[in-house]
């Protein structure tokens, strides 16, 4: 009986629709089939110093509270230094699944880092000061044990910006929901176009607005739909529609249940993913999972993860995105594009996701050094 028990950071259980949350959500409620005998998990859960406590999505493991604000930043990090290697030790943990840097030194177990993308090293998105990102990055990779990234893309831009200095690297791509396999496209009476994501720079949605206000002929009536949390770009995205006069054809939705995001997806005449960086981009592959119209950037992976499926175009080509737009609003309904959809069952699982990872804490486990 092998013996294995991975304490998993839950750091942003309980902080609102994200996709890095969904991701690690989806994944551990795929995990318990993977697991063989003696194998355990134990989810570790932000404990708020002030204020109720949060309400965590549900996960077939125990779940237990750690001191340690998510945000800010710097009240975690400070956190996880004075705790996180006492209670790991406590909890006799063999593997320590992370997903946010630091990794801090010392800590009693191999680390298996989760890296979703370098937009930190990209220099129209950095949230800090590009040089400090990189540092803590590099030392991330010197303490990690393995590495998992969503994409080939994100795995290319790791070895590219730290040539010679990752540990084994594992892809292991988001999943997509039954929900959204089973769906069948049911457009709305009153057309509109989806995006799914946060509001900021990366998404590009400022540049979006302006390909829709340009819309001319039957399709300028034509909604567009904004689901996501406001992450810094909210107010430049409602400045830059208030200034196209659009006012009345953008709606700001915030955040939604799955159920409500599940039906917007079945109603849209297309979803859109206009981002200008993208380590994965979920959205995509949910759109064509339910068979509607998809248009994306060519830039970051969402190349890689539409497959040649979605309409593909580049991030700065208003006149593409309008026409591309337009297009998908005139055309008539069609059915479900199966082979995409039969695509996405094959390609995007979270059981085949979640038996990739359970190999990444076994191989972190043993001290193996082979990329799988």
């Amino acid at each position: 009986m092998s013996e294995l028990h991975v304490v998993v950071a839950g750091w942003t259980f309980g902080t609102g629709p994200s996709g890095a949350t969904r991701r690690q959500v989806e994944l551990l409620r795929a995990l318990p089939p993977h697991l063989r005998r003696g194998e355990r998990v134990t989810v570790l859960v932000e404990d708020p110093v002030l204020g109720p406590p949060r309400p965590y999505p549900e996960v077939p493991f125990p779940v237990l509270p750690f001191r340690a604000p998510h945000l800010p930043t710097w009240r975690r990090v400070l956190a996880e230094r004075r705790r996180l290697a006492k209670t790991l030790r406590e909890l006799r943990a063999d593997v320590l699944d992370l997903g946010t840097l630091p990794v801090h030194a010392h800590l009693p177990c191999p680390v298996v880092l989760t890296i979703h993308d370098l937009r930190e090293d990209h220099p129209d998105f950095a949230r800090r000061a590009g040089w400090f990102q990189r540092r803590v990055l590099a030392r991330a990779l010197g303490r990690a044990r393995r590495v998992v990234v969503p994409s080939r893309f994100t795995a290319d831009a790791l070895g590219r910006a730290f040539p010679g200095r990752t540990p084994p690297v594992d892809v292991v791509p988001n999943g997509v929901d039954a929900a959204f396999l089973e769906r069948r496209p049911e457009p709305a009476e009153a057309p509109y176009f989806l995006h799914v994501g946060h509001l900021e720079p990366r998404k590009n949605l400022e540049f979006l607005v302006e390909a829709h206000a340009a819309l001319t002929g039957p399709a300028e009536g034509t909604q567009l739909v904004l689901v996501g949390q406001d992450l810094g770009g909210g107010a430049s995205i409602r400045a830059r529609v208030d200034a196209l006069g659009t006012a009345g054809r953008v709606r700001f939705v915030g955040t939604i249940d799955d159920a409500q995001l599940l039906d917007l997806y079945a109603g849209a005449r297309a979803v859109v993913v206009p981002s200008r960086y993208e380590g994965f981009g979920l959205p995509a592959v949910e759109g064509l999972a339910v068979g509607v119209p998809t248009i994306v950037s060519s830039a970051g992976a969402l190349p890689e993860v539409a497959g040649g499926r979605a309409t593909i175009l580049p991030p700065d080509d208003q006149r593409a995105w309008t026409d591309a737009l337009g297009a998908a609003c005139s055309a008539a309904p069609q059915p479900s594009d199966v082979d995409a959809r039969k695509r996405a069952a094959e390609r995007f699982s979270w059981d085949r996701a979640a038996a990739a990872l359970v190999e990444s804490w076994r191989a972190a486990a043993a001290g193996a050094t082979r990329s799988l």
